[in-house]
């Protein structure tokens, strides 16, 4: 079992699944003030807010990921994951960096990421400064 592995849940409350592309980023944030779990760890993507939680429970979870009581024992106020895998019933990120990234580094990795997957199907990557 991966111990950087999690399953992000709830996201048909906000954006729904479709907002999740594999590779992309996320931030994760600890919740401590959440009335309904106290290890509720949100998830946000730069520039579109909040689009879930890492699951908690063993009915949310898949298997083989970690729950938020887990990992916000081992993990800081925020932190970075990266999508992993897409099902009908919820998300599986892995957290590649303990260490909080300003917001604005987070989109500039994902737009990154985006312009070496075009430059590999031979379409045309738009240059910036």
């Amino acid at each position: 079992m991966n111990g950087n592995l999690i399953t992000i849940t709830g996201a048909r409350h906000y954006f729904g699944s479709n907002i999740f592309q594999v590779g992309r980023y996320v931030r994760l944030r600890k919740e401590r003030g959440n009335s309904y779990d106290a290890d509720a760890i949100s998830v946000d993507i730069p520039m579109i807010g909040k689009v879930g939680y890492v699951a908690n429970t063993l009915g949310t979870r898949f298997e083989g990921t970690q729950s938020a009581s887990v990992i916000a024992k081992r993990i800081p106020n925020e932190c970075t994951a990266r999508i992993r895998l897409i099902a009908n019933d919820g998300v599986v990120a892995e957290i590649i960096d303990e260490k909080p990234e300003a917001p604005q580094r987070l989109v500039e990795i994902d737009s990154l990421t985006k312009r070496k997957r075009r430059a590999k199907r031979g379409r045309k990557v738009k240059q910036t400064a």
